[in-house]
């Protein structure tokens, strides 16, 4: 477990925010499988999970904030976020495309003949959705957020860290407001050029860069201290639950920010917290090892088709579920990790030769 020196930030992983980020996947993925075997129906479980996205990109901004070292060039981070992203939005959307070819042969689900434009295929490849006024269809939808993420944490290095932490934190909520005054469908506000929601996603990565770079010694151990400071957080990740349970596209969506912002503090709790052992816990921390590939991954459990291949809504479910969780699991050991660490030892080899 992590133990947290009260003299200095921590100097490894937030696996508190990682078993989170595990428990925010599995909302989205539920969600969208859920949609799937209820037609999408407007009262069903888990229709806020869109909220859990936005509290991906609060944790990213919080996370690669801590990991950036301010003697790291942009380059250097441009690569390392390319080389954390990429291999698997292109290794997932490729996988939609093939499953789309076959699905046209066996009568399956295909949203479109767009899914077979080359030109659309390499839009999505290049990360260019939700990044500029110009809009195309999305191949797999998940991904909309995860070029949107590229770009919007490339601000890090290039901005934020630049401005300091309460003026971050100040600008950030100015940004938030408006947008939130803007707006007519909350997080799914298309406003603004088509640009709002990476407007909405680089605050919220603001947000997160703000609240770690204001975090100091005397915060840790102030909140290690505070009676019934646990009980708050238990009722701020009840609050958050709440509304990717059943919010639905409307300015309301702003205010579950709000309660989500104690909950990034997790990991700063003692070792004897009950939150922090509850997503320290194996099963949780399994969720939050495939968290990135099951975000991505689930859609194409989806489009194979195995909810239509049994009356039973449940089952349906579960057996996408398992599908999905399983080749999360597997590119995860097999792929995803491995690759992810040779090419950034590629990456940190190139630079320290320089």
């Amino acid at each position: 477990m992590m133990s947290v020196n009260l003299t200095q930030k921590p100097t490894i992983r937030f696996q508190a925010l990682d078993g989170l980020r595990g428990v925010l996947a599995l909302t989205v993925m539920l969600s969208h499988m859920i949609g799937v075997v209820t037609g999408w129906d407007a009262l069903r479980p888990l229709i806020g999970a869109y909220i859990s996205v936005i509290y991906f990109f609060i944790m990213s901004g919080f996370v690669l904030t801590y990991a950036h070292n301010k003697n790291y060039s942009f380059t250097y981070f441009f690569l390392l976020r390319l080389a954390r992203l990429w291999p698997l939005h292109c290794f997932t959307t490729l996988s939609m495309v093939l499953i789309y070819i076959y699905n046209s042969k066996h009568l399956g689900y295909v949203p479109g003949s767009y899914v077979f434009d080359w030109k659309i295929i390499l839009k999505n490849l290049l990360f260019l959705h939700g990044v500029t006024p110009l809009q195309f269809p999305l191949i797999n939808d998940p991904s909309w957020s995860i070029s949107i993420e590229f770009w919007g944490s490339l601000l890090i290095p290039i901005i934020l860290i630049k401005i300091k932490p309460l003026k971050r934190l100040l600008i950030t909520f100015a940004f938030i407001i408006a947008l939130c005054v803007q707006s007519s469908s909350g997080f799914s506000d298309m406003t603004l050029c088509n640009m709002s929601q990476f407007f909405l996603a680089s605050s919220a990565i603001m947000l997160g860069s703000s609240i770690y770079s204001l975090i100091t010694p005397e915060i840790i151990k102030n909140i290690r201290n505070t009676k019934y400071y646990e009980f708050f957080l238990f009722i701020c990740l009840l609050s958050c639950l709440v509304g990717i349970y059943g919010q639905s596209h409307n300015k309301f969506d702003y205010l579950y920010i709000i309660p989500f912002i104690p909950l990034m503090l997790i990991d700063f709790q003692p070792d004897t917290s009950l939150i922090k052992k509850i997503f320290l816990s194996e099963p949780i921390q399994f969720f939050g090892f495939i968290s990135f590939p099951l975000y991505l991954i689930h859609s194409s459990a989806i489009i194979i088709g195995l909810q239509y291949r049994t009356d039973n809504p449940a089952l349906s479910i579960i057996m996408a579920a398992c599908l999905s969780i399983t080749i999360s699991y597997l590119y995860t050991v097999y792929i995803d990790s491995p690759l992810y660490r040779y090419m950034k030892r590629k990456i940190r080899n190139i630079y320290s030769r320089d």
